[in-house]
């Protein structure tokens, strides 16, 4: 009996990629990226959700910040892995999402709660303790 299935393949979207890259490389570099101005994050609306995007490299934002010239205005703000974990009771009582490597013509990407992001942080760095 043939499966239904055959010939099938499953690809995941870009967006679950490039979240995939986000959890293993900040878990690795500890750090990530996003924009400020004057001090302030930036916070977006998205589905009825307020969200800050960050990036998991500063490769990451300066493309982004090149591609996008509406971008260019705002700084670069480095920030450390534990400060970041840091900063995630507020983020979620505030119901704030964290926008991870968002990238491409729309910016688009996986907007997560901080408890799940910080879950799959904390999978990449104990994955690599044990390597």
């Amino acid at each position: 009996m043939k499966s239904s299935l055959a010939g099938v393949r499953t690809l995941m979207s870009t967006a679950a990629l490039h979240y995939d890259k986000f959890k293993q490389q900040v878990a690795e570099e500890r750090k990530v990226f996003t924009f400020t101005s004057e001090g302030e994050y930036l916070v977006f609306p998205v589905r009825g959700q307020e969200v800050i995007p960050f990036w998991s490299s500063r490769r990451r934002i300066v493309t982004v910040q090149k591609s996008h010239r509406e971008y260019q205005r705002y700084e670069i703000t480095e920030m450390g892995l534990d400060e970041f974990i840091h900063w995630f009771p507020k983020l979620a009582k505030e119901e704030i999402y964290i926008g991870t490597n968002w990238s491409g013509k729309r910016l688009e990407g996986y907007d997560v709660s901080t408890q799940e992001l910080q879950a799959g942080i904390e999978y990449w760095t104990n994955r690599d303790a044990e390597e």
